[in-house]
């Protein structure tokens, strides 16, 4: 499956659960950046569509996540000093934790595509980035 085979049925896991006006959209190029465009003509400030909240990744309740929860056992001071403060320097442990979880074993289908998605040449991602530069993102997950 390729990658606008992929973003259709991204669309089609969407548009089953209620969202409309994906339609409208495609997955397209921007000088080599991948990104959305609009088949229509919007304006500033207007709502495109909206993604119900179990879509989102974010690391809200992330100390319920099942699959982690033997790491906040096992390391309970990441997830002590993530509660104390999400945005200090080692609050972003424990949602680079659910991502490369999440990346390497996808909970849902809606998950395994958007992830299968992600570029593989790594060189200037998060990946490879030292954890002073990781530090200084603060919190990566501004959705609360």
């Amino acid at each position: 499956m390729d990658d606008n085979e992929k973003f259709c049925r991204l669309i089609q896991i969407l548009s089953e659960d209620g969202v409309q006006g994906l339609e409208f959209f495609r997955l397209d190029d921007f000088k080599g950046l991948r990104g959305l465009s609009s088949l229509l003509s919007r304006q500033p400030g207007e709502e495109l569509f909206k993604i119900p909240f179990r879509y989102l990744f974010t690391d809200y309740d992330i100390e319920k996540h099942s699959k982690l929860s033997e790491i906040w056992k096992k390391h309970p001071k990441l997830l002590a000093e993530f509660q104390q403060n999400s945005r200090s320097e080692t609050g972003v442990y424990p949602f680079i934790l659910k991502f490369y979880y999440e990346l390497i074993q996808p909970s849902t289908e809606f998950n395994r595509i958007w992830f299968s998605m992600f570029p593989r040449d790594l060189n200037g991602h998060t990946i490879a980035w030292s954890d002073k530069e990781l530090k200084g993102c603060g919190n990566l997950c501004p959705i609360r």
